[in-house]
């Protein structure tokens, strides 16, 4: 992709928490609670990207995001193609929950953002802040995909 076909691109934001076992906070998709992605969003007109994720995860979690830092930006494909900023936050404050009207929130082994919507972006930010540095594997072969799917999905830890 060209710099000028970037610079086209609508915004996005989201934010990368990391629990201490490893676990990453993720948000599903409305219409299928068994595809996850980060907390974040569009940045709305007029807005910043710092604005966007601080605005998407108080909606989506119920968190504040305190003084939130960049980690990484790139093309993020998916239904949409999005120029997407990453950011980590000094901290969190609220209490943690499911949100009405939201997907649903839960706590994920990183390997199931790879299946996700945003797979190939995840797996990249994944590999920048260094929480992924094993090359990729091979693909997962149709018959055992279902089963792969299966024993992540029982890793998923909802957030009452």
């Amino acid at each position: 992709m060209h710099a000028d076909e970037i610079e086209t691109l609508p915004l996005a934001a989201s934010l990368l928490v990391i629990r201490k076992d490893g676990k990453i906070l993720a948000i599903s998709r409305k219409d299928n609670p068994n595809k996850f992605g980060l907390p974040g969003g569009k940045v709305d007109p007029g807005e910043t990207p710092i604005e966007a994720v601080v605005r998407e995860v108080r909606e989506e979690t119920g968190m504040l995001v305190v003084k939130p830092f960049m980690i990484f930006s790139g093309v993020c494909h998916g239904d949409v193609t999005y120029f997407n900023t990453n950011f980590m936050a000094k901290s969190l404050t609220g209490q943690l929950a499911q949100q009405e009207g939201e997907g649903r929130l839960a706590w994920v082994p990183k390997e199931l953002l790879y299946l996700g919507p945003f797979g190939t972006y995840n797996k990249a930010l994944l590999k920048h802040v260094q929480l992924d540095p094993r090359p990729t594997p091979p693909p997962v072969v149709e018959t055992s995909k279902k089963r792969h799917l299966e024993k992540l999905l029982s890793q998923v830890e909802n957030v009452e």
